[in-house]
C-alpha cells in the first residue's frame, strides 16, 4: 500500500474522506477530488466541502502540492458531513 503525498507529506484529509481520482481539468493527468467529511486542521464552516487536488506531476509520478474547493455559480458546493 502507498499513501497519497500532498506537498511530500502523507495526506490526511480527515475522517471519512472518500478520494477520486479522474482527469478533472482535461490535461490529461490524474487529479484527485476529495470529499472532506471531517478536517481537524480546517473550521467548522469548511467542513462537507470538496477539494480538488491538480496533479502537477506525471502520469506515473502524481504530485498533489496545491488545492482548491469545487464550486458550482462562484459558491463552493458543500454536501452533507454527518
Amino acid at each position: 500500500m502507498e499513501y497519497i503525498k500532498y506537498q511530500g507529506s502523507t495526506m490526511d484529509i480527515g475522517g471519512l474522506s472518500d478520494p477520486f481520482v479522474v482527469d478533472w481539468d482535461g490535461d490529461g493527468l490524474q487529479d484527485l477530488i476529495v470529499g472532506q467529511y471531517y478536517d481537524h486542521q480546517a473550521p467548522p464552516e469548511d467542513h462537507g466541502k470538496i477539494r480538488f487536488f491538480p496533479n502537477q506531476g506525471t502520469s506515473t509520478t502524481p504530485i498533489y502540492n496545491t488545492f482548491d474547493y469545487i464550486e458550482a455559480d462562484g459558491v463552493d458546493i458543500i454536501c452533507s458531513y454527518g
